[in-house]
């Protein structure tokens, strides 16, 4: 069955008795399904309900023998009587909280369902609605998993059937109204998100956050009333933000005592504005109050300021702050500390000053920072916890504390002397600057590139040339950078550049590109066979440009030189200049000494 996403509701019998029905997938749209929809349809095994039902008629699948699992999404609110009756082989149901109703014989003669977990939401099941087969009789080894206290555990009580207790549901979020919500976090604080009013509760009728047994709670700006018995039974501290402007009766600071009485905690704490509703309820209920502060005194002329964000507590002022005691500790403690500054032109740091950091959450990681102008630091002032023993506090040292100040200091030596750590503050001389590495000069192997530095000038043996090939026959700083360049061709401009600032400009002269076009071609030979005959004048690069073969005048044998470049029977690279070796002088050659004529043999005659 295929049916548009438009369909809301499926009708009384509209499938019912279809045997050759398999399956059936509900459009996105569907909101219920009617009475007898697909009653006895004896083939259909899989059934997907979509997540939009919201309630199923009476038989509406009774008599599916073949159906073995179903499950309901969150939006069913309600499984009429007989849904599922005599669907003998369901074996697996799954329920999802917001299910309230389970009417009668709903899953009757399931005697393949043995077990089932009935969500907390279920408020109604009707008279042998599950766990029932032939005969009205309980189906051996049923078992009903839920929460105890619930619709569930009272059926199966009721009925017989083993109840498999979840324990008491303890739920972890919730809704106050349209505009406030709660939820516990893994710490176990139960933090208020959003605004408006928190209503009113009873003792018999106590609000379900509680259950979790929260060991702190956040009330978020924006709330603006605190009903009664909101947080009875609670006993940690509670900060009251100043847009609360009511709050109920025992609304805070009562429990139960032993006998079972209601009383006042008078170990609670409340901390809130002055002059506002969360003073006037510690006053009216004898519960104590501690007056939010973010500033005050710390010695005569010594002032203390804390600032929420940044967990940074700052001294500023002149002169000593005052000696304290463990029984007469400072205001700021009762804030998460993670940085403490001392300004210049306090000269004491008092006794037991910044002991018992409340900063757990970061292993008590704390920095202090002091200036030259301490000179003195009182016992157990910086870098010690409290530990409760068993009949007093005793001061510990905090390993994760450490203290910033100068050489030879009074916070050098109080770290030295308590094993803290130390870190200077002592300025460091910047290093000196460097020249920056400008180095643009040619290579010694350099293959198609000479250069004339103090002419400015790269003169190029390569026609087809690109500048990475002219950069390879350099050396380039690294502080260097050259730019872009749209076209190799005689009379371009290498420009080097340090950061925004252009160094220098160079001159290319690419031999044989006379007219600077980037090609060498006919028309640079008529260039140059004109300026030989005097028709025109080449200067400057174009002159250089024309001059293969680096003699004393351009003349028509470097314009058919550059003809025979053009052809490629020859390259610029055939007239790349190098450097020719001594040749060695001969050596002199011993002159011949002269042989004595030979004698004249004398005739035999004579």
């Amino acid at each position: 069955i295929n049916l548009p996403d438009s369909v809301k509701t499926i009708g009384e019998s509209a499938f019912g008795q279809s045997i050759q029905l398999a399956s059936f997938k509900a459009p996105a749209s569907l909101e219920s399904i009617g009475d007898r929809a697909f009653y006895c349809c004896e083939n259909l095994k899989s059934v997907d309900l979509g997540d939009k039902i919201v309630s199923i008629g009476i038989s509406a699948f009774d008599g599916c023998e073949k159906l073995e699992s179903v499950s309901f999404p969150s939006s069913l609110k309600k499984i009429s009587e007989a849904a599922f009756s005599g669907c003998t082989k369901l074996g697996e149901v799954n329920f999802s909280d917001g299910l309230e109703t389970i009417d009668a014989d709903a899953f009757y003669l399931c005697k393949s369902l043995t077990s089932v977990t009935v969500p907390r939401t279920v408020t109604s099941i009707g008279k042998q609605a599950i766990g029932y087969g032939r005969g009205g009789n309980v189906i051996d080894g049923f078992t009903i998993t839920g929460y105890e206290d619930t619709t569930a555990q009272t059926y199966a009580s009721e009925n017989g059937i083993t109840f498999n207790s979840l324990g008491k549901y303890v739920p972890m979020s919730g809704t106050i109204s349209d505009t406030l919500t709660w939820k516990i976090d893994e710490n176990g604080t139960l933090i208020f998100e959003g605004s408006g009013k928190i209503g009113d509760y009873s003792l018999d009728n106590l609000p379900e956050y509680l259950l979790a047994e929260p060991i702190a709670i956040e009330l978020s700006d924006g709330i603006t009333s605190i009903g009664a018995y909101a947080f009875f039974g609670f006993e940690g501290t509670v900060f009251i933000p100043e847009t609360v402007t009511n709050i109920g009766n025992h609304a805070f600071g009562y429990f139960y005592n032993e006998d079972g009485a209601e009383v006042v905690n008078y170990d609670f704490i409340i901390m809130g504005y002055k002059d506002t509703v969360a003073e006037e309820y510690a006053a009216e209920n004898e519960i104590l109050f501690f007056e939010i502060m973010f500033e005050g005194e710390c010695g005569e002329t010594a002032k203390w300021s804390y600032d929420v964000e940044t967990l940074t507590l700052t001294i500023s002022g002149t002169g000593a702050m005052a000696d304290l005691s463990l029984e007469n500790l400072p205001y700021y403690l009762i804030y998460p500390i993670e940085k403490i500054v001392v300004e210049d032109g306090i000269t004491k740091i008092g006794d037991y000053s910044f002991i018992a950091l409340d900063n757990a959450d970061t292993e008590n990681k704390v920095t202090v920072t002091l200036p030259k102008s301490v000179a003195e630091i009182g016992e157990h002032a910086i870098g010690y916890i409290l530990v409760e023993g068993e009949e007093a506090y005793t001061e510990e040292l905090n390993k994760n504390c450490t203290i910033e100040g100068f050489t030879d200091s009074a916070a050098e030596k109080y770290a030295a002397d308590n094993e803290l750590t130390f870190v200077k503050l002592d300025p460091v001389d910047p290093p000196a600057p460097t020249d920056p590495d400008l180095t643009f000069k040619l290579n010694e192997n350099a293959e198609i590139c000479t250069f004339d530095e103090e002419n400015k000038i790269i003169t190029v043996y390569d026609k087809s040339a690109t500048l990475d090939k002219i950069l390879a026959d350099f050396t380039v700083g690294k502080d260097l950078a050259v730019a872009p360049i749209e076209k190799i061709a005689t009379g371009a401009e290498l420009v080097t550049k340090n950061g925004d600032e252009t160094v220098e400009m160079y001159t290319i002269v690419v031999i044989g590109d006379v007219n600077g076009d980037g090609e060498v071609n006919s028309m640079d030979a008529l260039a140059i066979l004109q300026h030989s005959v005097e028709e025109v004048q080449l200067t400057g690069a174009a002159l250089l440009a024309a001059n293969i073969d680096s003699s004393d005048k351009v003349d028509s044998s470097d314009a058919l030189t550059v003809l025979q470049i053009s052809v490629e029977e020859k390259t610029p690279a055939d007239y790349f200049p190098k450097e020719t070796p001594d040749v060695p002088e001969t050596p002199d050659v011993p002159e011949t000494p002269d042989v004595p004529e030979t004698p004249e043999t004398p005739s035999g005659n004579e």
